[in-house]
């Protein structure tokens, strides 16, 4: 078996998404279907901000002149208000004259431009898939919501409704039972005492039924009862 140096894989990034702070890890298997303790098949990737990594700059001349390259460009097009392309030729420019990359600018000076163009345009479609999908998902969750909401009003209604429905119903029935003790002449005391109830509570149905003698009409005597 031939034997290999040990490899390791590094990254180097450097956008403007809140991707990670300062250094991470990411893994092949993080992106697996399925979940699994022992993957037949890993790769560890050491992802490096650049963004606030001043020591990793200080060490690699190339690396801290592209960083310089980058800032230019993002300056151009954030603050002047450049468009891509005349932000990576201007920031190129002042690079050379800087002494900063400047034979590989002079020798790719075009594919820059147009990988830089395409890398914008995808970062523009990311942020904006990005902020489309936080759009939807507020959506989403609003309807959850809402119909959580209607639900428990809906409960809160019926319970309400049955509640209603029960005093009603028991309500009839008292008024029922007056009618007939007030067909047969009996006094408000006595009806008090022999429905267990005080007369205080049933006088305004006891004057009701009286009333609307001799017919005892119940639709009457509940239109009597709702108007007191």
């Amino acid at each position: 078996m031939i034997k290999i140096p040990v490899p390791h894989f590094v990254t180097f990034y450097n956008g403007l998404e809140k991707w990670i702070e300062d250094e991470d890890e990411i893994r092949l298997s993080d992106m697996y279907e399925i979940p699994t303790d022992n993957p037949e098949l890993e790769l560890k990737v050491r992802v490096i901000n650049i963004n606030k990594d001043v020591h990793i700059l200080n060490k690699c001349k190339t690396l801290r002149d592209y960083m310089t390259f980058v800032n230019k460009v993002r300056f151009k097009m954030g603050v002047e208000g450049d468009d891509v392309r005349i932000a990576v030729t201007e920031a190129m420019n002042e690079c050379i004259d800087e002494d900063i990359l400047v034979d590989f600018f002079e020798q790719h000076r075009e594919e820059v431009v147009e990988v830089s163009i395409y890398d914008y345009d995808e970062e523009d479609v990311r942020r904006t898939l990005f902020e489309e999908a936080k759009e939807m998902a507020k959506e989403e969750l609003k309807e959850t919501v809402i119909e959580e909401l209607k639900r428990e009003a809906k409960e809160e209604l019926t319970q309400e409704v049955f509640a209603e429905g029960e005093q009603s119903g028991e309500q009839l029935k008292i008024v029922n039972q007056i009618i007939k003790k007030v067909k047969k002449s009996k006094t408000l005391e006595t009806i008090a005492s022999e429905l267990e109830e005080e007369e205080a509570d049933i006088k305004p149905i006891y004057d009701a039924v009286v009333s609307s003698a001799p017919d005892y009409d119940i639709n009457v005597i509940k239109d009597r009862l709702d108007n007191m």
